[in-house]
Parts: structure tokens; sequence; C-alpha cells
């Protein structure tokens, strides 16, 4: 079970048993001073251990100066198959309240170590979202600038709106302690429950038939599942499971633009840092 580390400070003195005090020593014409108290507080999550990651491999591309364009500063890539670069997955539970460690949030970084914040498009569809890293030369120098268009998804399997039936949703985050929050574009617009599912468990994620069995095991209920239409956020406190992944799509691309022309052989990289906290 992994263990959480809450440390505390308080800015007054209290008195209660049971507690070790270093011995101060007498002070002739003291003014007074600061006493710190502190101590630790020891949480044992049962939430975050509910939780199965996987990172994506590595992706190299292999291309030449004639796959640029004319003045070779600009390189787009298709992606001819998907490729996952995280995916999630839970078992279902209910916390009794927000930030007791059952809420995952996604983060991103660069090379630089720099925050990389998910971009939700004018027009959002089926997940479709971007990030954009800054593109580095063997000696680490920055010389341009990739981006990756990628889709990403999230879905919980919880009670329909109909109570005869349970059914998968997909999701969005946009507050701080949703399930998710900072890994999925602003508006799940053009997914419906079971597009949404069926996309993640290609990934590798929960079909709708595991997440509706798990669903009944945990809720004591036999209940078939139902096609859902509408969007839904979570942060964890409702009888419920979660799929989540982070993918290009075959089709998409990644659009490196170079800072100069490239005119000799370059070797380039663009690294993405990918950040899980249970909040």
């Amino acid at each position: 079970m992994k263990k959480k580390l809450i440390a505390i400070a308080v800015a007054t003195a209290s008195v209660m048993s049971g507690v070790a005090n270093a011995e101060s020593s007498w002070v002739e014409a003291s003014t007074g001073g600061t006493i710190d108290i502190g101590g630790t507080i020891e949480v044992d999550s049962q939430y975050d251990d509910l939780w199965t990651w996987k990172l994506g491999d590595a992706i190299t591309v292999a291309s030449n100066a004639a796959d640029m364009n004319a003045e070779k500063t600009s390189l787009t890539i298709t992606m001819e198959q998907r490729k996952p670069l995280l995916v999630g997955k839970s078992e279902p539970f209910k916390a009794p309240s927000t930030g007791v460690g059952a809420s995952p949030s996604i983060s991103f970084s660069d090379a630089d170590g720099n925050e990389v914040a998910l971009q939700t498009p004018a027009t959002p569809s089926q997940g479709k979202a971007s990030l954009t890293l800054p593109i580095k030369d063997e000696s680490k120098a920055t010389i341009g600038s990739l981006t990756l268009n990628v889709q990403a998804i999230g879905v919980m399997y919880t009670q329909s709106t109909n109570p005869s039936y349970g059914g998968p949703h997909a999701m969005t985050a946009n507050d701080v302690g949703n399930i998710f929050h900072g890994g999925l574009p602003t508006s799940a617009a053009g997914l419906n429950g079971s597009t949404a599912v069926n996309i993640v468990a290609s990934d590798g994620g929960w079909t709708v038939t595991e997440m509706m069995n798990k669903w009944n095991e945990f809720t004591g209920q036999n209940k078939s599942w139902i096609q859902t239409v509408y969007s839904a956020g979570s942060s964890g406190t409702i009888d419920a499971l979660y799929n989540y992944s982070l993918s290009i799509a075959q089709g998409q691309t990644l659009e490196a633009e170079f800072d100069s022309p490239v005119t000799t052989t370059t070797k380039w990289s663009a690294p993405l840092t990918i950040s899980i906290a249970y909040n």
C-alpha cells in the first residue's frame, strides 16, 4: 500500500498528552521567541492503488529532406497506425469525500521541465487535442517546436439516468479535483459513451462488458448497460470505475517547425514527460 505524508505546521502553541518536548534554557531579559510546532500525519491511501497505468513506447521517426517543405523548415509526419502514449484504468470505488487520493490528475512537461498544457481545438471533436513541445538537437539546444496532435478520452461507468441501467459516460475534467484533470479536452463533443469506451479499450483499457461486470459486482446489482450521449465529470465520490487513454490516432500528425532551414543531417528530439498525481 502506498503511503502519503502530509506535513503540518502550526503557528500557535498547544498542550496535549504524549508530546515530546525539547528542553529550552533560561534567558535573561528575554523578549520572547518562536515555538515551532509540527509533525507528520501518515495517511494510508486506499484509492491510488486501485489505479493502473501504462506508458507508451518511444516514437522514432525516419525522415529525409524530401519529406520537408521547400524551405526545409517544416516537417509533417502522419501516423500510419494508432500510438498510445498513456493508458489508465481503475477498479470500481466510491470515495467518502474529495482530497483523499482517489482522483488522479495528469500533467505534461517538456525537455526543459516546463509545464505543457493540453490544448482543445476551436471545434472540439472526439477528444482531439494538441501538445506543443520544444525540439532539441543533440546538444540540447532548442531548434524549433513540435505540435503533437493527440486524442485524449476519459470514460466513467456508473448509474445511468435510467435507473434500470448502468452505462459508460465520456468525461470532461475542467475543475481541479476532477478525475483526469489536465489530461482531457474541455469538451467531449462528438463522443457518446460506447464510442468513448471502445476507443479506450482498443488502447488496452476496460471493455464496456468488463466495466459493466465490475460495476455490478461492486454495487451488488445486475444491470445491463445502456448508451449514454451526455458527458460527465467526477471527483471519485460516486460508485464508478474509470478508463483513460491519450494516443496519437491513425492519420493524426506530428508537425515540426524548425527555426532555421535544415540543411545537414540532424538528429532531433522532443521529449514529453507525463506526471500523475492523486488528489
